[in-house]
């Protein structure tokens, strides 16, 4: 409590960030942007196959919007690997978030124009969040838990990481 007292909590009260009503369909561009850009930086400046990227599942839900596959064959197939064996009756993947914790792979391909999303894979059971019944999301979100003990919580962050492969 000490360390408490002495630090400068001042700026941790004030509002930082925009309002998600407030946003425009230029805030969106924008936004849109920042993920191309990061996705560009992942693909292009990185020599490994393997790139792996630890965020939260709406920024993942934005990315397999902006970089889903063009050919009809192909939507179907990244559409039924995000269904993970889920019927095809639940909520579309491309409108759904990956479930709290999980790991995808994704395959890209890159072109001088853009990248597309090519091949899509959970790890560990993983699935698109309406495709858990809510018990399974119960039990996943104690399974995550923060207060766990620290080499445990490092176990859970590895297992959100979700992986750019680079074709």
């Amino acid at each position: 409590s000490a360390t408490l007292c002495a630090m400068d909590v001042s700026e941790v009260a004030q509002v930082w960030w925009t309002d998600v009503s407030t946003f425009k369909k230029e805030n969106l561009r924008l936004e849109d942007a920042r993920v191309k850009r990061l996705v560009q930086r992942l693909l292009l400046q990185n020599d490994e196959a393997y790139v792996g990227l630890v965020a939260h599942s709406i920024l993942f839900k934005r990315l397999l919007q902006i970089f889903w596959p063009s050919d009809p064959a192909t939507q179907g197939e990244v559409r039924a690997a995000l269904r993970n064996g889920a019927p095809e009756d639940t909520m579309d993947p491309l409108n759904d978030k990956v479930m709290n914790c999980g790991t995808l792979v994704l395959t890209f391909r890159y072109k001088r124009g853009g990248a597309e999303i090519i091949g899509a894979e959970f790890l560990f059971n993983g699935h698109m969040e309406s495709a858990l019944s809510s018990d399974q999301k119960e039990s996943i979100e104690e399974e995550c838990d923060v207060d766990e003990a620290p080499e445990e919580f490092e176990k859970t962050v590895r297992g959100m990481s979700t992986e750019l492969e680079l074709l």
